[in-house]
């Protein structure tokens, strides 16, 4: 249908580029402008028509867009970031002490010759880490009631639908985002290079930087992954996520052409699912359902439906990520496609988390003090609807939109629990075949 209402739908989510900012579809000319957000005021020329209208007399239900299925809404703790502390909080990590002891031959004496001993003092530490309440706002398209009232029945019921699924994938990007960035190791696969030599990181590090004097020119298999498996057990003492299984689980997550590779590797006839899922509350609805695959050689494997990929890198070595999406126009607003450079990139990003990482932290509700009240706080990336009527530009109430505001913080816990991998993406190869022409039939002949 070329008047679809999934395209309408999408017309929602894709008016909040630049995080925030309408991208409009003009429909008439008038003189009001209500200024809905801190950019530049809207002209009623602005109002988005992202409804189908039911011109034909059309009958059915409306397409509800589809949230795209993410390996990111389990992995960190929640926990709630209390009022009354400062601007950035300071975190403390106590380290594993040090006995001063030897953990080859421990020295044990005979029990005669200990009177007046009173042994090796053993030293203690800690690494201080700092976090701070981040947040974001952005709004939907603004719409007016005069433009509602003709709609297809469910058309701006489905739009919101979409709008609110699309926050919760700007959620997910923003978890894997900390998980990239912040991690304490980083691994960049390179066949002319040992392990330690792609391997950069240390135990209670933070922020590591991808090695930075060459480029991936390989993809990663489960022979590299059980190596980086046992190194970051050994060496950072990372535990794995608890399951049904005997042994923790280590959690891998890549993009679904190399969760493929992976699987055909191992030789995986029949797809066993880890019997954990991930849970995302959303208001009083909540996204479950998540289901990752495995148990495979110690890891649950993940997909990720969009990873980061780069072809480039900055002045200082680090990927320059490319959008997985680009706007375009529609029949109606605009709607999302994917970026032709994302999918042609040549790197990709995949990660290795255990347990314990960062905690997900969302503020306690604040509504001001003594006299001075504020109206209840928004945080989870709520959809708020607002018709701000004034004196000037919205005397009639005619014009409203969505609002919404996410606001977080990541504390971070054992940031060495987190391991990502620089790869070189696999070119497709299909193994075809050409086949011989029929008796009858030449390549030479015309159809």
């Amino acid at each position: 249908m070329k008047h679809s209402i999934l395209s309408a739908a999408w017309a929602v989510i894709y008016a909040l580029t630049d995080f925030g900012k309408s991208v409009i579809h003009p429909l008439f000319v008038a003189s009001a402008q209500p200024a809905y957000g801190d950019d530049d005021p809207l002209n009623a020329a602005d109002v988005q028509d992202f409804a189908n209208k039911d011109l034909n007399r059309l009958r059915g239900n409306v397409t509800r867009a589809l949230a795209r299925k993410s390996p990111y809404l389990d992995i960190l703790q929640g926990g709630t970031l209390e009022n009354g502390l400062s601007d950035t909080v300071r975190s403390v990590v106590q380290e594993q002490a040090v006995l001063n002891q030897s953990l080859t031959r421990p020295e044990f004496r005979p029990d005669t010759e200990m009177c007046g001993k009173t042994g090796e003092s053993a030293e203690v530490g800690s690494t201080e880490y700092s976090y701070s309440l981040g947040t974001l706002r952005g709004m939907g398209p603004l719409v007016c009631v005069k433009g509602m009232r003709n709609a297809f029945a469910g058309s701006y019921a489905a739009s919101e639908d979409a709008l609110r699924k699309q926050i919760i994938q700007l959620t997910n990007a923003d978890v894997r985002s900390l998980l990239v960035d912040r991690s304490g190791l980083k691994l960049v696969v390179k066949t002319s290079q040992s392990f330690e030599g792609m391997f950069t990181g240390n135990s209670q590090a933070i922020d590591t930087l991808f090695e930075d004097s060459f480029l991936p020119d390989a993809s990663i298999n489960f022979s590299l992954l059980e190596y980086l498996s046992i190194y970051m057990r050994e060496n950072f003492l990372v535990d794995g996520f608890a399951g049904t299984q005997s042994e923790p689980l280590l959690k891998f997550i890549g993009g679904q052409d190399v969760i493929s590779n992976l699987r055909d590797e191992a030789e995986i006839r029949t797809d066993h699912r880890y019997l954990a899922s991930g849970q995302y509350k959303y208001g009083e609805k909540s996204l479950t359902g998540y289901t990752w695959e495995g148990p495979y050689r110690g890891f649950a494997l993940g997909i990720d439906s969009q990873p980061l990929r780069f072809s480039s890198v900055d002045g200082d070595g680090q990927p320059v990520y490319i959008e997985p999406e680009i706007a375009v126009e529609t029949d109606k607003g605009v709607a999302a496609r994917i970026n032709p450079l994302w999918a042609r990139a040549l790197f990709e990003v995949c990660l290795v988390v255990g347990a314990d990482s960062f905690k997900k932290l969302a503020p306690e509700s604040y509504n001001g003090e003594a006299g001075f009240k504020f109206p209840p706080q928004l945080y989870m990336g709520e959809l708020k609807f607002k018709v701000i009527q004034d004196n000037a530009d919205n005397v009639w109430a005619d014009f409203g939109r969505h609002f919404y505001q996410i606001s977080r913080a990541y504390q971070p816990i054992r940031p060495h629990a987190v391991c990502a991998i620089a790869f070189k993406r696999k070119s497709a190869s299909f193994n075809l075949t050409a086949l011989s022409n029929y008796p009858a039939y030449s390549s030479s002949d015309s159809l």
